[in-house]
């Protein structure tokens, strides 16, 4: 781990004057520099600004890295909560009650939650708050593995606050990805999963497992391309993927912090130089585990 003034020069396009840096950004500034500088800003995006209520969102956040078990998470959210001048309430308004328990929910067993839950919420907050609430969820549940691998100390102080500074996006061309060499394949009997539930489904079953996902009712609008079209830039990425459904849904709904997510993975992309056949089999992993069917 470098220091704060040392890993503040490190990040790419960073103002002359240091902010305070989290633990976790002096440790991975060395490495991954420019992902280290777009997760700075994609964590400040979930924690500022007026897509959520500041209180709301802190406890929001603490749900999910209490269920996640992350310490530091925990630490920022509390002090997260103290910034927006609120205590800790033991008994909240049904609208903050049950967002603070879908985002429980929704970190320990996505998969469970269920129509009635979101339609619930939806009618409490509209579609564009659950956005949302499903984007800070998300975005806890990938930086508290970060951090709970990662491992570092709390500050004496506690975590900083997040930070206030911009830094350069340098997106990937648009076109296909860039070709992988073929892998050498070990030989032997275990060239494929063994544990039976990997082998329980047949093709047959995973394409009507997918026909019966595209006739569900969907939980949010889903809004037509005009609508995205209007709320994006001429570079965003939703233009690459405009057939993409989920995709069109964040993006009509909350524009901002779904291009920055994208940008933060294009970043670890670039940097990172991991082969595509590893990340796709990383990501097929971490599906399966929460069950996601998509």
């Amino acid at each position: 781990m470098v220091s704060n003034d040392q890993a503040w020069r490190r990040l790419p396009g960073a103002p002359a004057r240091a902010e305070t840096l989290p633990a976790w950004a002096r440790r991975l500034a060395g490495p991954l520099p420019r992902t280290t500088a777009l997760m700075l800003e994609l964590d400040a995006a979930h924690r500022t600004g007026d897509r959520l209520d500041p209180a709301l969102r802190a406890r929001m956040r603490g749900a999910a890295a209490d269920a996640n078990h992350c310490t530091y998470a925990k630490a920022a959210a509390e002090a997260d909560l103290r910034r927006a001048d609120a205590t800790d309430a033991k008994i909240l308004p049904e609208p903050e009650r049950l967002a603070v328990a879908f985002a429980r929910q929704l970190t320990e067993d996505a998969a469970a939650v269920t129509d009635e839950e979101v339609a619930r919420l939806v009618e409490l907050h509209g579609d564009a708050t659950v956005v949302a609430m499903v984007a800070l969820v998300a975005h806890a549940c990938f930086q508290d593995r970060m951090l709970l691998a990662l491992d570092p100390s709390v500050e004496p102080d506690g975590p900083p606050p997040p930070i206030a500074a911009h830094f350069p996006h340098t997106r990937s061309p648009a076109g296909p990805p860039p070709t992988t060499a073929v892998p050498v394949l070990a030989t032997g009997p275990n060239l494929g999963p063994t544990d039976p539930a990997w082998r329980a489904k047949s093709f047959a079953d995973l394409q009507a497992g997918l026909e019966w996902q595209r006739e569900r009712p969907a939980r949010v609008r889903i809004p037509d391309w005009k609508e995205v079209d209007a709320r994006v830039g001429p570079d965003s990425w939703v233009r690459r993927w405009p057939r993409v459904v989920w995709g069109r849904v964040c993006y009509a709904h909350q524009p901002d912090v779904t291009d920055l997510w994208f940008d933060t993975v294009d970043a670890f992309r670039q940097e990172s130089g991991m082969d595509r056949l590893l990340q796709q089999d990383i990501f097929w992993v971490v599906t399966r585990a929460l069950d996601c069917f998509y």
